[in-house]
């Protein structure tokens, strides 16, 4: 077992009781490979190894700074909702993806 997937199980024993596990069910609805719900697991205890958690937390490195924008210090928030590199492309993806699918289930429910 990886780092990553070490964290991800050790943060769902912890979380196991909140509100009886509701807000996790739609984790098991989405059939994931393992390796990509532990890496959205570490991403939500802010667990995975960013350039901020590198510099701060490790003492591996020097500079905390984004990959992508080299503007503000490289957090799980950051890329996640804020570099502006990042907005550019991705965002604008994932919020399409998000679209069809809804748009998709509309369709099949309403015909």
């Amino acid at each position: 077992m990886n780092e990553v997937q070490g964290k991800a199980l050790q943060f769902l024993r912890e979380t196991e009781g909140v509100a009886n596990g509701k807000c996790w069910r739609w984790l098991q609805k989405c059939h994931l490979m393992k390796s990509l719900e532990a890496l959205i697991m570490a991403a939500l205890s802010q667990s995975l190894k960013t350039n901020a958690i590198k510099a701060r937390i490790d003492g591996t490195q020097e500079d905390a700074s984004c990959r992508m924008c080299c503007d503000k210090d490289e957090t799980i928030n950051h890329l996640l909702s804020e570099c502006p590199k990042l907005a550019q492309v991705e965002y604008k993806l994932g919020h399409d993806n998000v679209a069809k699918g809804i748009h998709w289930d509309l369709c099949k429910q309403y015909g």
